[in-house]
């Protein structure tokens, strides 16, 4: 999340900005974000979420598919992304990046519940509660004949289907920081099967 941009709390996903609806300085943002971070990633996802985080750098988590095979990339700026576009001398946003294999009903199972939290985003009710700083989640998927769409979240409610979400994209970070650790594929897949009934409620 952008430092000092207020958000509002609610139970689903807002849909992502666009080009033509978002402010000046957001597109400038986002479009550093995409470029640092999704350069040389394929254009069609299963999943990927993007992590802004109000005082430390962006990272992303990224499955795809490649010749029936499954992989989590994860890549995390070294400083951030934000705090350099403030920079007189900008300089280029230095990424750590790993990519790990994911057994096949992992990987949908993750997908899945992506595309059902995506597939319920609407737009929030006026006055709904509000806050400053925090996270923001940016919840992307690919789907043949539609293409890509997105949804957000700010640092959801503990126990809410998005907050369920959040915890999703925690394990799936967790998995891609200690591959060796097969107890977490476990974890997550059980986490995306307990998910997919919140979300179709």
């Amino acid at each position: 999340m952008l430092a000092g941009q207020v958000r509002p709390r609610y139970d689903h996903l807002e849909p992502a900005p666009s080009y033509f609806d978002s402010y000046n300085f957001q597109h400038t943002y986002y479009q550093a974000v995409r470029d640092v971070l999704c350069a040389g990633l394929p254009d069609d996802p299963l999943a990927r979420v993007f992590v802004r985080r109000s005082f430390e750098p962006e990272y992303v988590l990224s499955l795809e598919e490649k010749d029936r095979r499954y992989y989590l990339t994860y890549r995390v700026c070294r400083r951030s992304i934000w705090v350099g576009l403030a920079e007189k001398n900008r300089r280029p946003v230095p990424v750590h990046s790993s990519r790990v294999p994911l057994r096949q009903p992992v990987a949908l199972g993750v997908a899945q519940a992506f595309n059902a939290a995506i597939r319920q985003s609407r737009y929030p009710a006026a006055g709904s509660q509000s806050g400053m700083d925090g996270t923001q989640y940016t919840f992307t998927a690919f789907q043949l004949g539609i293409g890509m769409r997105g949804g957000e979240t700010w640092s959801p409610r503990p126990q809410t289907p998005m907050w369920a979400l959040v915890e999703l994209q925690k394990t799936l970070r967790l998995v891609a920081l200690t591959p060796t650790n097969g107890l977490l594929q476990e974890k997550l897949l059980q986490q995306a099967q307990q998910l997919l009934p919140r979300l179709s409620k």
